[in-house]
């Protein structure tokens, strides 16, 4: 029996951050991914953390980063 491989969208570049993937940067099932800002930025509006689900959609939302210097 032939199982096709489950992928979640692509999660498209953040402005001013970043994110890592594990175990590789597939987004395939089971994939866990984390949000950063660079310096002088900080996460606002969405997850840290989302996962790819076994239905190819990311549990929560995504984040933006947002310049946190006054």
């Amino acid at each position: 029996m032939w199982n096709s491989v489950i992928r979640c969208p692509k999660i498209h570049r953040i402005q001013d951050g970043y994110f890592i993937c594990h175990p590789s940067d597939d987004m395939i099932y089971g994939a866990v991914c984390s949000f950063g800002c660079y310096t002088g930025h900080e996460l606002t509006g969405g997850n840290s953390e989302v996962t790819c689900t076994k239905s190819g959609k990311w549990t929560g939302t995504f984040p933006k980063c947002q310049s946190n210097i006054k």
